[in-house]
């Protein structure tokens, strides 16, 4: 047994040890500062645990210097791991920090930090306001030399806001300046000169998209940015594919496939792009294999993400204890430190103060230990809850940018329907409304499609929908709409294995398919379950109604009805048959495609369905208007009547004025 004596000598050397350890704190706060700052891009979860650690030390210590590097660093590492809320935390801080410090390059820093990690959560507009902020302390200040940068930054989030004529008038003065001041920074000028090419694309100014191109990729190349090489080409080979020029689509996007660059998103974007522009061209062979292996590379991205979030959650856990054990060590120091003072002047009297002290801590510890356990297990399960809620949620937000992607693009609607309104309103995240255009030997072809079911189950019927009939189509080369519909009905049918005795999903889905010849104005229409509706003054002066197939409602709406059996579901194997209908259009005429979702909806003083009749008066009377005005008509319609109901289904109605 060790006497008294012996545990008051051991106790000295330990409170000596705390001592010289707590006078150490600046060296070791360096050390720590040394080190995130080169694991920052490499490791950013070891150069957080390490500021973390420093920001403590430096805060005990009341060094503001220290703590202003200490906190940039972890806001720096935050960044680099995404988690850009705490990141732009850190920075708003020391922003207030700097100017404390009254120091411009610190402040500078901050107030830069700030604008790019607002610019990385897309607030384009508060970026902005950073910016200018940074460059007037630049001006203010005399910082020249990050004059440009700042005005640089500025440019592209003009370009971010489609704002492309500010943006290029900021960009080529610089260009202007730059060249006169003899500067030259290779890095600098390739993302100068992506932005110009980025302002020209959405300009549409095709003979300056061609001459600045080649001056951003050189750049890019001359600097080793295989990425940023590979992603200007992206961006011409979708510039092209919108211009309807394939062939040169193809040309740049095969370049970028051949760049050897490590970025897996990109990577699936560049084959989505040219399977697109690859089915236009009529090589839908490499095509299809094309989104095959996107559809893999879209796999392998989720799952490295979720790997990533895993590996994220575990760091930000033990960071947290980090901090925890660290602050928790520094108030013992600084008691310890306190109690080695008051030793030079009664000892005796200190010695006993610490084993009291300590005595008491560990009874605490005792007492305290089994509830800190039960809470660390409760924080646990609830992360572990937090996290799969999460990824639940992620899964399906990316759910719904796929099925956004392979939904027509604003700009092709545009041309080939010119007047026209698509409403589209899902009930939850993804949706089992989708609408449909395409063109194919001078017809456009345009669908309102109803899949059975909403949310995911609805939107996995839609994706079966789009391809099959892109495949009509694009392969079959069919432009009868009642013939579209018949082999949709085969397909569903096939894909679904409905056919057989087990195992298949009797799901279907209801629509309304229309092929129009914008030469002649001839309407031809084939329906499942869903109607046709056609907005004309007067009609009955000139349109002789076939009762069997059509209805008047109220002179002006005339109902081209649908068959009443919808695609798919063919347990007996044998595909159904529909009807084509044909109309003459005349000019001011509008058509309507709808799903069920709007006549459904419950609302208005007595929480009753919206109905069919009331929607054919709404569309009657708002059909003078042009296209961007009945849809939000309709829009404030249903709002007004929804109230604060549930939504209770996918809402879809498209609108065509000729």
């Amino acid at each position: 047994m060790k006497s008294f004596k012996q545990y008051c000598f051991i106790l000295c050397l330990i409170l000596c040890y705390c001592y010289a350890i707590a006078q150490n704190d600046p060296g070791k706060i360096t050390l720590l500062l040394k080190s995130a700052d080169s694991l920052l891009s490499s490791d950013p979860q070891i150069a957080k645990k390490n500021a973390v650690e420093a920001l403590v030390l430096s805060e005990r210590s009341k060094v503001d210097s220290l703590i202003y590097k200490s906190r940039f660093f972890k806001g720096v590492a935050n960044a680099y791991m995404g988690l850009l809320n705490e990141a732009l935390e850190d920075f708003i801080t020391n922003k207030e920090l700097a100017i404390k410090l009254n120091n411009p390059i610190s402040l500078l820093e901050s107030v830069n930090a700030i604008g790019n990690t607002y610019k990385e959560i897309e607030r384009y507009d508060m970026a902005l306001l950073s910016y200018k902020e940074a460059l007037a302390v630049c001006e203010k200040k005399g910082i020249s030399a990050k004059t440009y940068l700042m005005e640089s930054n500025i440019a592209i989030v003009y370009n971010l806001l489609h704002k492309p004529d500010t943006s290029n008038i900021i960009c080529f003065s610089i260009l202007k300046r730059y060249q006169i001041n003899g500067k030259s920074d290779d890095l600098f000028l390739s993302n100068l000169y992506s932005t110009v090419v980025s302002n020209f694309t959405e300009l549409k100014l095709k003979d300056s998209v061609e001459k600045y191109v080649p001056v951003a990729l050189d750049l890019k190349l001359k600097i080793g940015d295989l990425v940023g090489y590979a992603g200007n080409l992206n961006n011409i080979g979708q510039f092209y594919y919108n211009e309807g020029n394939y062939k040169k689509s193809e040309q740049y996007l095969r370049k970028a496939l051949n760049t050897p660059f490590d970025n897996l998103p990109l990577l699936a974007d560049l084959k989505q792009l040219l399977a697109n522009t690859l089915i236009k061209l009529g090589k839908h062979e490499e095509a299809s294999r094309l989104f095959g292996e996107y559809v893999l590379l879209i796999d392998s991205i989720n799952q490295i993400q979720t790997v990533e979030k895993l590996s994220e959650m575990e760091v930000k856990y033990e960071t947290g204890k980090k901090e925890e054990e660290l602050k928790r060590l520094s108030a013992e120091q600084e008691i310890n430190a306190l109690k080695m003072r008051q030793s030079r002047i009664l000892t005796f009297v200190s010695i006993i103060s610490v084993i009291v002290f300590l005595v008491i801590a560990g009874i605490l510890f005792q007492q305290n230990k089994k509830r800190k356990e039960a809470n660390t297990l409760l924080q646990i399960q609830n992360n572990e809850i937090l996290h799969q809620k999460k990824e639940i949620t992620d899964s399906i937000n990316y759910a719904k940018r796929i099925q956004l992607s392979i939904l027509p693009p604003d700009k092709m609607v545009k041309r080939l329907l010119p007047d026209a309104f698509i409403y589209y309103k899902p009930k939850d995240v993804v949706s089992g409304d989708f609408y449909w255009v395409e063109e194919r030997n001078g017809y456009v072809m345009f669908a309102a499609v109803d899949c059975t079911g909403h949310g995911v189950p609805g939107a996995m019927m839609s994706v079966v929908g789009l391809n099959l009939l892109n495949r009509a189509v694009n392969e079959k080369d069919l432009t009868r709409p009642s013939d579209i519909l018949q082999y949709l009905d085969v397909g569903v049918t096939d894909t679904l294995r409905q056919n057989q005795i087990e195992g298949g999903v009797k799901d279907g889905m209801d629509l309304s398919l229309c092929t129009y010849n914008p030469a002649t104005m001839q309407l031809q229409y084939a329906g499942a379950f869903n109607n046709l509706w056609i907005v004309r003054k007067n009609f009955s002066a000139s349109h002789q109604v076939n009762p069997k197939t059509e209805t008047l409602f109220e002179d002006s709406l005339l109902e081209i009805k649908a068959d009443k059996f919808p695609i798919g579901s063919n347990t007996d194997g044998v595909a159904d048959t529909y009807t084509n209908h044909s109309i003459q259009l005349q000019k001011g005429d509008c058509v309507y495609l709808y799903s069920d979702g709007y006549a459904d909806q419950f609302g208005g003083p007595k929480g009753k369905k919206f109905k069919y009749n009331a929607l054919k008066k709404l569309l009657i009377s708002i059909s003078h208007l042009s296209p961007s005005q009945q849809r939000e008509k309709l829009n404030k319609a249903y709002e007004l009547w929804q109230g604060n109901l549930e939504q209770v289904d996918d809402v879809l109605i498209i609108g065509v004025c000729v």
